[in-house]
Formats: structure tokens, sequence, C-alpha cells
């Protein structure tokens, strides 16, 4: 009899192990990012790779159409999109689609031009910090971007200091 209940015991304990790693898999097929906001930039470098494994999948046209959309946004939390030329094609914030990072886009408040040093980012990835406008005070504030270069576009996300 305590054999059988044992057995039963650790059928449980699989049965739970099995259901929560099929959640796990399940959050990350519908690719929901495993860090947290806890962790800034771990956090805004699983944005940028979640972005770019959505347009691998999705294509280019579907994934700047949802990255155009505020409802790509997350609080401060949101990933831009822009080409070669420092074109921003996507941005939850549509007065900045069309804008190019070369020009006055690219250059804060404090005269550093961090557009161009988007555009020097490689496939590796890399950090850029600029005083951006922020959407959840709407005033301006240290930013922290994650920027990476795709096959023929580049994506990035950020964090703005104090926020989280």
């Amino acid at each position: 009899m305590t054999v059988l209940i044992e057995m039963k015991r650790n059928g449980v304990r699989r049965l739970l192990t099995l259901i929560a790693v099929g959640l796990l898999l399940a959050a990350f097929a519908c690719g929901q990012t495993a860090a947290d906001k806890s962790d800034p930039p771990a956090y805004t470098q699983a944005l940028v790779k979640e972005a770019m494994e959505r347009y691998e999948k999705d294509g280019r046209e579907k994934t700047l159409a949802y990255y155009n959309s505020d409802a790509s946004r997350d609080g401060e939390w949101y990933v831009f999109i822009f080409d070669g030329s420092g074109e921003m094609i996507a941005h939850f914030n549509q007065d900045l689609v069309g804008q190019n990072l070369n020009e006055e886009m690219g250059i804060d408040t404090t005269g550093r031009a961090f557009g161009p040093e988007f555009l020097t980012a490689t496939s590796d990835g890399k950090w850029a910090s600029y005083v951006f406008h922020n959407p959840v005070t709407n005033a301006e504030g240290q930013k922290h971007s994650w920027i990476v270069k795709g096959s023929d576009v580049f994506f990035g996300a950020g964090w703005y200091e104090g926020i989280q």
C-alpha cells in the first residue's frame, strides 16, 4: 500500500513538472520575454531579440505595422526600427516615423549626436545613452538603448533612468 501511495506522489510530481515545463515552452513560443523589468538592460535586450524574431517569423510588413502602433508600447518600454540610412520606419510615436537619425531627431538637447552612433551598431549589438522624451513622464530623461543591426534594418529599445 505504501508503495502505491509513493508511486502516485511521484506521478503527481512528474505531471506538475511537465505542466510547468509546458507552460514555460508555451510562453517562449508566444514570444514572451524571460527577462523582467527589474533588470532593465536584460529586459531591453530581450525586447530587441523578440522584435528581431517577429521580423523573421512574420515578415517586414506585419512587424512594422505592429511596432508602429501604440499597442506595442508598455509604458516606457517600446521597440523602434530604422533603416540603414537612419530613417525611422517603426515607432509607436508616429510623429517620429519618417524622420532621420542623421538629422535633428538624432541630436539630443545636450547636443549629443546619438543618431549616427546608432548606425554603427553591429549584429552583436551596441548600447547608447542619450536624452530623449519619456512617454511616461512627458519630460526628457536619460535613456539607455540597445541597438542591433538585423539583416536589412536596425532594431532598438531602451529604458529611462529612474522609472522602473
